[in-house]
Formats: structure tokens, C-alpha cells, sequence
């Protein structure tokens, strides 16, 4: 991830940059994948706050029954590194396909 080397590198900064820029090419695109993959791994790089719209936007984006593959344990990791801990155990408790009730982690 350019973001990741850009932050080992030094340069904050521009690592925030280029995660505004994904997020702005994402979104308009309305892919779910693209979304998820920006929020898991962009939170386990240390960009858990910026790539948060990502997260939101997973669960939104895409045809409805792609759109509970895997945001719901993306954004939970997202939460739970951002000090949400509330919301990230709502998303690791919630439901995990269209018809499934909550369910206790």
C-alpha cells in the first residue's frame, strides 16, 4: 500500500493524501470491494480514522447481498482502533448475511 511506504518513509502527510485520494476514487465507483479493502487494510496500516468513510460506505455500496460479505468485520476492527469499542462490538455481534439474526462473538 503507497500510503503505508509513504508513512514509513516519513511522510505522514502525504499518506493521509494519498488515502483522500482512494477515497475519493472509491466511493463514485459505489464498489463494495473497493471500499472493504480500503477500510481492513487502511485500518491495519494505522489510517483507521481516515479510511472510516470507507467503512461507512462498504456497507452501502454494491447490490445488497455483496454488501455483507465483510465490511461489517472491517469497520469493527476500524471502530475498536479508532476507540469505538461500542460500535465495533455491534459489528462483530451483528448478523453476517441477509436473513441471519445477531449473533453473540
Amino acid at each position: 500500500m503507497l500510503a503505508r511506504t509513504q508513512q514509513a518513509a516519513g511522510n505522514t502527510d502525504e499518506a493521509k493524501t494519498t488515502i483522500g485520494d482512494g477515497l475519493q476514487w472509491s466511493w463514485p465507483q459505489r464498489m463494495n470491494g473497493a471500499n472493504n479493502s480500503m477500510c481492513w487494510f487502511g485500518s491495519l496500516s494505522g489510517f483507521a480514522a481516515q479510511v472510516m468513510p470507507a467503512c461507512e460506505r462498504a456497507g452501502l455500496s454494491g447490490a445488497v447481498e455483496h454488501a455483507w460479505q465483510n465490511w461489517r468485520d472491517s469497520r469493527g476492527v476500524a471502530r475498536a482502533i479508532t476507540g469505538d469499542y461500542a460500535g465495533a462490538i455491534e459489528d462483530f455481534q451483528g448478523p453476517r448475511g441477509p436473513g441471519e439474526t445477531e449473533r453473540a462473538v
